[in-house]
């Protein structure tokens, strides 16, 4: 339950940190080789649902081992998950990063960073809570701008110029 995960999180496995250990561990061999190196790394977050049991209590919020510093907003749980789950997400790509810049690897590393698909409302999440969509029409599932457009970045220093736009 989210109760149960929130006061207790060291005794849960979180998919994220599965990923990232194991992504981390593998680039730090990689990286260190003489071959060029692909990693992909797939992130499950962040989505929708994790909380509850269907069809008794349906999906709430996404799962999140802690709201972080979210936690004490006055807004509602399934809002504080998401924002810490955004966080979350991005401590950890940033932690990616900051490991290639330590193996002296980050300029000559091409990053892509993607979504699959524009914002959800799944869970009793709502786009328009933190504007999700930037203001596009639609969501997840839609064949507005708002589901079909998707967040992309690329970073390639000496090749992409930093703040560039396509």
């Amino acid at each position: 339950s989210r109760i149960e995960c929130m006061a207790h999180p060291e005794r849960y496995n979180y998919t994220v940190d599965v990923f990232h250990a194991a992504a981390i561990e593998w680039l730090q061999k990689a990286a260190k080789g003489s071959k060029p190196f692909f990693l992909y790394l797939s992130f499950t977050v962040p989505h929708a649902g994790g909380w509850g049991d269907a069809p008794a209590m349906p999906e709430q919020g996404a799962p999140v081992p802690t709201d972080l510093q979210y936690a004490d907003k006055d807004w509602p749980d399934v809002e504080k998950d998401h924002a810490a789950v955004i966080t979350y997400l991005d401590s950890k790509v940033g932690d990616v990063m900051k490991n290639l810049r330590q193996l002296g690897v980050d300029n000559e590393t091409l990053v892509f960073f993607a979504s699959d698909n524009g914002a959800h409302l799944e869970g009793g999440h709502s786009p328009a809570f933190f504007n999700s969509t930037g203001g596009l029409t639609g969501h997840k599932r839609s064949l507005y701008d708002g589901g079909t457009r998707s967040p992309t970045m690329a970073r390639w220093p000496g090749h992409i110029p930093a703040g560039s736009t396509s």
